[in-house]
């Protein structure tokens, strides 16, 4: 099996770092569909849009705050003004530049993952007996993950792990899922990799 955290190929994970992978609550069915590109396209942008005006407002608000306090209070952190004045221009700048990193980086790959699943509109569906996808239907026994691509994040000294997309393999078949283009794709992802993925990526 290929893994990737973040774009990149690992060996493995280690038990630990295989522990911090974030599922949601287990279900023993989920249905969905498959998202046309542009209209998952839109969906993620619109959500990275929300995170960093949300993240940028906080910190321009807290930078701002902590010149309005050391001027009016205490003269001697007067010298912090000018940091917190260039910090907080300096943010919306650079939120901007991870917005347009984040959008290219996912109209790059757009292609390649459109192409690896059904059409859109295709139903897929997971329940106790299997995976069916758009009439195929393939037992767990049978199947196997070939490709698991991860999204890492980290705050502190904390990592967190979520699914983000694999590929499975039942013999000839081979079905793609994808949280970013499947409607309830991260509940499918996350009941996929828990069937078949939980002891595989421990090195």
């Amino acid at each position: 099996m290929q893994l990737f955290v973040n774009g990149k190929k690992r060996d493995g994970l280690s038990p630990g770092q295989e522990r911090d992978i974030t599922l949601g609550r287990k279900q023993s069915e989920v249905q969905s569909f498959v998202l046309a590109g542009d209209v998952a396209t839109a969906t993620f942008f619109r959500i990275l849009r929300i995170v960093y005006l949300s993240l940028g407002g906080f910190c321009i608000a807290a930078f701002v705050a902590v010149g309005v306090f050391a001027l009016t209070d205490y003269q001697e952190l007067w010298p912090v003004v000018p940091v917190a004045v260039v910090l907080a221009v300096a943010m919306p700048l650079f939120m901007r530049w991870m917005y347009r990193r984040q959008t290219r980086q996912w109209l790059s790959r757009l292609p390649e993952r459109v192409a690896a699943l059904p059409p859109s509109g295709t139903i897929v569906r997971l329940d106790v007996a299997g995976l069916t996808s758009g009439g195929r239907t393939l037992a767990w026994p049978d199947m196997t993950v070939s490709l698991l691509e991860l999204i890492a994040t980290q705050f502190e000294n904390a990592s967190s792990y979520y699914v983000d997309r694999m590929v499975i393999v039942a013999g000839r078949e081979t079905i793609a899922l994808d949280r970013r283009l499947m409607k309830n794709g991260q509940m499918i992802v996350d009941e996929a990799y828990r069937r078949l993925c939980r002891k595989q990526v421990a090195s």
